[in-house]
């Protein structure tokens, strides 16, 4: 009904109003808490899950489309890639349609290489942020390695192939196909051996050009070169930890960090480190539209 975004646009409007030296978003977060139990109490959240719920639940309120319809099954065999991503996308905006989906969705495609016959299943999908593992073996790894490893080909047993009917399994490869003008990327620190645990590499990232050209697979695509502009750290563990978060002023062209009520300036040089877990970049040819005011 709107309650949420209502809620984000006075969060904003307050940060962004200079009467307050700091303020607390307790009614987001009980607007939040309402609709997500897990979110109610003041036990440590994972901030990437929050994210990824605010996004979504953003764009189902500010969705043009009031009455969706389901998406197509995709059968792309035989069909150009390109021709097949823009079929899948069309099918996708035909029911949503919203400024988050224009800031922050992407496309994916994702094949399945039977082990028999060697055919292709592809389907193309939209997401809103990506979720990159990191190698575990280094202590030490550039964001492009980790880029790298989301899309290495993985082994998947008991597939059924859909043209040979074969079940002896398949390889799975994902590719980002297209990338949006706000492009948020989600380390993947926390796994589970049996028990959650916590990556603590330092994870080397572009501040200034962060060049995906070898890494996204459509000619047509608009974007390839980022800007960073925020930073999400998390320190400590699963169950002690604790955020802060570093941004750039565009127009002041200064980094500062936020840690609760306080907030500092700091070199460029302080916002790599082994502490990042979420990654805000812009595309640098992106123009934003002007901000229409009430």
């Amino acid at each position: 009904r709107g309650e949420i975004s209502d809620e984000v646009s006075s969060t904003l409007n307050a940060l962004w109003s200079g009467q307050y030296r700091s303020i607390s978003c307790k009614d987001l977060k009980n607007a939040v808490g309402r609709y997500k139990s897990s979110f109610r109490g003041y036990e440590q959240q994972d901030s990437h899950e929050f994210l990824t719920i605010l996004v979504d639940w953003l764009h189902e309120e500010l969705n043009e489309i009031r009455v969706k319809r389901p998406l197509k099954e995709q059968n792309n065999y035989g069909i150009p890639d390109e021709k097949a991503a823009a079929m899948a996308w069309e099918d996708y905006t035909d029911s949503n349609k919203s400024v988050i989906v224009k800031l922050f969705a992407g496309q994916q495609r994702s094949c399945l290489r039977c082990a028999v016959c060697r055919k292709e299943s592809v389907t193309f999908e939209p997401f809103f942020n990506l979720s990159l593992p990191i190698p575990p073996s280094n202590s030490q790894c550039s964001i492009m390695e980790c880029f790298q490893l989301y899309t290495k080909p993985e082994q998947i047993s008991g597939w059924s192939c859909p043209f040979c009917k074969n079940k002896k399994g398949a390889s799975k490869t994902i590719d980002i196909w297209e990338v949006p003008p706000v492009l948020v990327v989600h380390l993947q620190r926390f796994y589970n051996d049996g028990i959650w645990r916590k990556r603590l590499n330092m994870v080397d990232f572009n501040l200034n050009d962060l060049d995906l050209e070898g890494v996204v697979k459509s000619k047509k695509s608009l974007y390839s070169r980022y800007k960073l502009y925020a930073v999400s750290n998390h320190y400590g563990t699963m169950d002690a930890g604790h955020y802060t978060a570093y941004c750039k002023n565009a127009e002041y062209n200064k980094w500062f960090k936020f840690d609760d009520q306080d907030v500092m300036e700091i070199s460029g040089n302080e916002v790599r480190s082994a502490a990042a877990y979420i990654l805000f970049y812009t595309a640098i040819d992106y123009q934003a539209p002007p901000v229409m005011q009430d």
